[in-house]
């Protein structure tokens, strides 16, 4: 029975990495488990999604309270117990 194959295998992927913007963000997308919870968890910002029927995902994770110049961890995390740790460095100029 080759029904496993349907499950999407968890993936996760970053699309900057840094950002300058007065409301640093990033933007996380992969592929997980149909209707699998996605979260993003870090010191300065979170946010979760839900994969589509397809098993994907992507959203946006805005760090209001990250220092200039920081780097510190992004965790995406499934439901269905895999997770992928990104780094994130707020690149501004502190201006808000």
């Amino acid at each position: 029975d080759k029904s496993d194959d349907k499950k999407a295998t968890f993936t996760a992927n970053q699309k900057y990495g840094s950002c300058a913007e007065a409301l640093p963000y990033d933007i996380f997308y992969g592929t997980a488990q149909p209707g699998a919870k996605i979260s993003a968890s870090s010191a300065y910002g979170s946010n979760s999604t839900k994969a589509n029927e397809q098993g994907k995902w992507e959203m946006k994770v805005t760090f209001p309270d990250a220092p200039t110049g920081k780097t510190f961890n992004v965790t995406i995390k499934a439901s269905t117990g895999q997770s992928k740790t990104f780094t994130f460095t707020n690149t501004g100029n502190g201006d808000k």
